[in-house]
């Protein structure tokens, strides 16, 4: 298992690289994999003297979560904070507890329970420093939730946003949110590019800006309610040619969720994938991956394509369904539903599996997504994105 060490060594030349040439008010934040290769991580020094940790990058999520080593997570015996590290508030000189008034305050809003307090401290990452940022420090989670992946276990970085005051969902402090205040984020919009499914691909996350290198095709724009539940038309299942669509009830939505390891399918078109992934008649489970024999990761020739209004559409070979563990074992996160045996008509997350075939930038300033299907590839062709007053 690699230790946070490990991990930062291997993002310093893409660090360095993420904050050369960028327009201004846009910056490129490496995206490594973590927690055995299930969710993608981002880097921060916290408070004086820094403290290095990594937080799970979640579009599911408006919090920002770093873990107390004094939590009953960090204190178990298998010590799964210590590959990704924590944050201390009381050995930083420069911590002051948020809202004193109303301790404990913090609250993940994820199944694993996670509460503490909130706290204002320095914030660093890609050559940004913020004194005075909020964020919370988890002291407690509810350990009787099963986590699907516990050891290593990482904080939350939520780049959703809470709406509770009207569409302009400018109140809860979000990462983008605070950025946005200080003028540092000249628009409240973020892109998102996970890369291949392979152990050491680095992704990124680019505030502010745009990867135009790593759109595949045209790009679509869908309003959104809410950010990021997003309307989606169509499942199709292309072998060789011979295509089986099925159909979505009109004004279906589904998040598109970096914090989902898994790919939450009807039960028709899960049968459908499950078939040509050779998986057990009536397979089940409660958010565990299917095991798959890794031959299946070289299937290219059928196509899971799922339909967006205004003809939008993105492609997945069956094949990126399949992923590799650190244990070399191979899985599919495509599941049932959320796993299990019961029926269900609609889609219930749009996990990673299906965003490492999309480029996605979201915009809290329109209420928009902007769609395509990815590139994989080295090349940058990095633009800002405008402000909604700078569009015509």
């Amino acid at each position: 298992m690699p230790s946070l060490k490990d991990i930062s060594a291997s993002l310093l030349l893409a660090g360095h690289a993420a904050i050369s040439n960028l327009p201004d008010n846009v910056f490129n934040v490496p995206l490594t994999r973590i927690m055995n290769l299930e969710y993608y991580g981002m880097e921060f020094e916290v408070g004086n003297p820094p403290q290095r940790s990594f937080l799970k990058i979640d579009t599911g999520s408006p919090t920002i979560g770093f873990i107390s080593p004094r939590s009953n997570m960090c204190l178990r015996p298998e010590a799964p904070c210590d590959p990704l590290g924590s944050y201390d508030n009381l050995t930083s000189s420069t911590a002051v507890v948020a809202f004193p008034g109303s301790y404990p305050n913090y609250n993940d809003g994820l199944l694993d329970g996670g509460r503490g307090i909130f706290v204002n401290d320095t914030l660093r990452f890609v050559g940004v420093s913020v004194d005075d940022f909020c964020f919370g420090s988890t002291d407690s989670f509810n350990l009787a939730v099963r986590l699907s992946q516990s050891n290593p276990f990482a904080g939350i970085m939520g780049l959703n946003a809470l709406c509770f005051t009207g569409p302009q969902c400018d109140v809860y402090p979000t990462l983008v949110q605070q950025l946005s205040d200080r003028d540092i984020l000249k628009t409240r919009a973020f892109s998102i590019y996970l890369g291949p499914d392979e152990p050491d691909a680095t992704g990124h996350l680019l505030l502010g800006g745009v990867d135009e290198a790593k759109r595949d095709g045209p790009a679509f724009t869908q309003k959104l309610d809410s950010p990021w539940e997003v309307e989606y038309s169509s499942f199709a299942l292309d072998k060789g040619g011979e295509k089986t669509v099925w159909d979505i009830e009109p004004g279906t939505t589904v998040s598109w969720d970096t914090g989902a390891a898994y790919f939450g399918l009807p039960t028709a078109v899960f049968n459908a994938v499950a078939t040509v992934l050779e998986l057990p008649a009536n397979v089940t489970s409660m958010k565990d991956p299917y095991e798959v024999d890794c031959k299946h990761r070289d299937i290219v020739d059928t196509i899971l394509e799922v339909g967006f209004p205004g003809n939008g559409t993105i492609k997945i070979p069956v094949g990126r369904l399949v992923t590799t563990l650190e244990s070399g074992k191979c899985v599919t996160y495509a599941l049932n539903g959320i796993g299990g045996s019961g029926e269900t008509d609609i889609a219930t997350n749009f996990g990673t599996p299906f965003l490492r075939s999309v480029y996605a930038t979201y915009n809290l300033d329109t209420l928009e997504l902007t769609y395509s299907q990815v590139k994989y590839t080295d090349e940058e062709h990095i633009v800002a994105i405008p402000a909604a007053s700078e569009k015509s």
